[in-house]
């Protein structure tokens, strides 16, 4: 008995030992990048580490949708800004949305958690009810603020941010005063965003050391149209400032559109870089008929 306990008490005497090593050893390798880079520098890098982990063990290379056609379904994709010029209505985004297998979870690196409907396949008339997103109140505030230089107090955001005081007692970003809204969100966050981007163009998340998953999100519809879906800050600010293509990630694909891809590619399992293809090449025929083919 008393063999075994000492037995065991070297066991965990040198399992500690190894493990107190390891902390020493990645504490040096912190140390080390905090003194060389400043003290700044070496978070960021930390930051970035723990977010490329993160990244890897949510993100896996062989992810597949549950449909088995939509391979690496979290593909990013890089289309024209022009060709993402209608935007799905928000009652429409609620019903496809109870129809999606949200077996997918999407870890970012700072903690939260996010259900995403990734490489979907659904049928159905989702995809008719849209609007330009030019009529969007995000788009038409940051023209009003960045393009006719209004102040923040005149554009419709401050409008609508008020609105939602009075409805709710609470606004965007959980901002309960005009102030913290103003600190917050419209120069803490959407001013910097597009002088980023303006002083060093549109870059994507990956480049910024974050998460394809919160790349803008597009839907395609069945006649190839790109759908926007999610992101509509950095699409406003891109296409204000002329930017020629943004990075997009798929989240919903219309059946049709897919089957027709299959079927001129041969193939029965596609990646979105392959499946998008046709649209970016030109070679879908636009709105005319039911059962539209891609030309030849």
């Amino acid at each position: 008995m008393v063999a075994d306990n000492s037995d065991r008490g070297t066991k965990l005497s040198r399992a500690f030992e190894i493990y107190y090593n390891l902390v020493q050893l990645q504490i040096g390798i912190y140390g080390y990048i905090i003194t060389d880079r400043g003290l700044l520098g070496g978070f960021r890098e930390i930051i970035k580490d723990v977010s490329s982990v993160i990244r890897k063990r949510s993100l896996p290379d062989n992810l597949m949708c549950k449909t088995g056609v939509i391979a690496h379904p979290l593909e990013t994709v890089y289309v024209p800004v022009r060709l993402i010029e209608d935007k799905l209505s928000k009652k429409v985004k609620k019903a496809y949305k109870g129809r999606c297998n949200f077996d997918f979870s999407v870890f970012y690196s700072d903690g939260t958690k996010e259900e995403r409907a990734i490489g979907v396949i659904l049928d159905g008339d989702w995809d008719l009810h849209k609007t330009k997103f030019r009529y969007s109140p995000a788009y038409i505030a940051f023209e009003e603020r960045f393009v006719k230089g209004k102040a923040w107090e005149e554009t419709i955001y401050y409008r609508r941010f008020f609105g939602k005081i009075r409805r709710r007692g609470i606004g965007r970003g959980k901002c309960k005063t005009v102030r913290e809204f103003r600190d917050k969100c419209l120069i803490g966050k959407w001013e910097k965003l597009y002088e980023e981007i303006a002083r060093n163009g549109y870059r994507s998340q990956r480049e910024m050391g974050g998460s394809d998953a919160k790349e803008i999100e597009v839907c395609i519809s069945r006649y190839g149209e790109i759908l926007f879906r999610d992101g509509k800050h950095r699409l406003s600010i891109a296409r204000i400032l002329g930017v020629q293509e943004v990075p997009v990630v798929v989240n919903v694909w219309h059946k049709e559109y897919i089957d027709r891809v299959k079927q001129s590619l041969g193939c029965d399992i596609v990646t979105p870089g392959e499946a998008i293809q046709p649209i970016l090449e030109g070679k879908v025929n636009g709105e005319n008929e039911y059962g539209r083919n891609f030309k030849r």
